[in-house]
């Protein structure tokens, strides 16, 4: 079978890490896989050497030289599917496969909140993918945004993969501090969705006498908004900012939380990352959270209540023995989140899709 892949970019965001798993995990099954991409970047290195990538020009959005350049891509290629990820390769494998007899499998990477920034392009894609012979999304949300728009029949969760094995033996460091200091994570684009507001006041009303450290790992547009509300809050010497890097993940095995106070998701791979490394967890009360985290398994704040995001910090810095219990149970869960049922699920997929052209 031959799969080909479009994708913007292989930097660092979620639907990135997760084309990234799925494709080396086709190729060590048998697949020939492709991928298409405007540019590379850092998750280029965690792919399967077998894996063959085209570069397509870097063009924006709806530039008329790419979808030239897929479309010969396509007739290059001969893939059995085509199988895009996010909004602008959804539209344009969208379109091309109204001209073209490849079939198409769109992926949902967020909920419906994730487009209210680009509501014209939003509702195209949204007519686009009456076309596609099935929709595959990460999250409760994201089904029920195709299903109540009802324009294709054939939708599918998929959890997002994780690699629990990686995450279990990752050392702990001989150093790691239990409360003598507090070290908590965050992690995620700095924009406004991920609500990183809400956790510098939660942190700005936090005792004096207790010594924590808040790393916040991200980039993005909203970065020299957060820094000056820090410095607003005199809290600088707390929380620090840092440019995303892949290796952020070693600190979970040491860290003494981890929190996700997003405003939207659709399945978070940094929530899942430190479910896998037993990370105790804080995040907000919306939809996506509670797909992958039961009550027992994480505490959860409403996404405005920064003096209840507060009060759970102070509750896990107390009451050590209930936080190591929920963080057990929350690994119990994410354990059957594996690249392999990802990869059975897909397979699945292009099998009867492939049946019913037959």
């Amino acid at each position: 079978m031959i799969i080909l892949h479009l994708i913007p970019t292989l930097e660092g965001g979620g639907a990135e890490k997760q084309l990234v798993k799925l494709a080396s995990e086709q190729c060590k099954n048998g697949y020939r896989v492709h991928i298409g991409v405007r540019r590379g970047g850092g998750n280029k290195n965690f792919l399967n050497d077998a894996v063959e990538i085209h570069y397509l020009g870097d063009y924006k959005f709806l530039d008329p030289r790419l979808f030239l350049s897929i479309f010969r891509l396509i007739r290059a290629v001969r893939p059995s599917l085509v199988q895009t990820w996010l909004i602008q390769m959804d539209i344009v494998g969208g379109a091309l496969s109204l001209i073209s007899p490849v079939q198409w499998i769109m992926t949902e990477r967020t909920s419906e909140q994730g487009y209210t920034r680009r509501p014209f392009f939003s509702w195209l894609r949204l007519q686009l993918s009456r076309y596609a012979k099935y929709i595959v999304v990460n999250s409760e949300s994201g089904y029920l945004y195709h299903k109540n728009n009802n324009f294709c029949n054939k939708i599918k969760i998929i959890n997002n993969a994780i690699d629990v094995d990686y995450f279990t033996n990752i050392k702990t460091p001989s150093n790691a501090n239990h409360f003598n200091s507090v070290t908590i994570l965050t992690a995620g684009r700095l924009i406004p969705s991920k609500n990183y507001e809400t956790l510098i006041r939660a942190v700005s009303l936090l005792p004096i006498d207790i010594d924590i450290k808040v790393k916040i790992f991200g980039n993005g547009p909203h970065r020299s908004t957060l820094q000056k509300m820090i410095e607003l809050e005199k809290i600088e010497n707390i929380i620090k900012i840092y440019p995303y890097d892949s290796d952020w993940i070693f600190l979970l095995k040491s860290a003494n939380m981890f929190i996700s106070m997003s405003l939207y998701e659709g399945s978070p791979n940094v929530v899942l990352e430190a479910m896998a490394a037993k990370c105790p967890l804080i995040v907000s009360d919306i939809a996506a959270h509670r797909d992958i985290l039961q009550e027992g398994s994480a505490l959860f704040v409403s996404v405005d209540e920064f003096e209840d995001l507060n009060l759970s910090i102070i509750d896990i810095i107390d009451n050590q023995e209930q936080s190591i219990k929920r963080s057990l149970a929350a690994f119990e869960t994410v354990k059957n989140f594996s690249i392999q049922n990802t990869y059975k699920e897909h397979d699945d997929i292009y099998k009867e899709v492939l049946t019913c052209v037959q």
